[in-house]
């Protein structure tokens, strides 16, 4: 979609979405919190339509979720950059799901 599709949609660069103010973070460690927490959208190219190809968009959708849930994302480690077969499945069950 070019930018000016989107924009009836998206009216501005970041959009945040909640979907329950009554679920919001109550519990950072849910391990269903990735279906329960807040969104972001971010309209890149939609006021900068040279961020993206001609004719198209960029957009991102971010889920957040802190570095330690689910014991690192099942690194079972605190160092941000380790990427184990844990890790791969939780964050494949994630996209999943979401």
């Amino acid at each position: 979609m070019s930018a000016d599709e989107i924009k009836p949609f998206v009216k501005e660069h970041h959009t945040h979405y909640w979907r329950s103010y009554e679920t919001a973070i109550k519990n950072p460690y849910d391990p269903d919190l990735h279906n329960k927490g807040w969104s972001m959208i971010s309209a890149t190219s939609l006021h900068q339509p040279h961020l993206a190809p001609k004719g198209k968009s960029s957009l991102v959708v971010q889920v957040f979720t802190p570095y330690h849930w689910q014991n690192g994302w099942g690194t079972k480690s605190d160092d941000p950059l380790v990427r184990n077969q844990s890790y791969k499945k939780l964050k494949a069950k994630v996209l999943d799901t979401s």
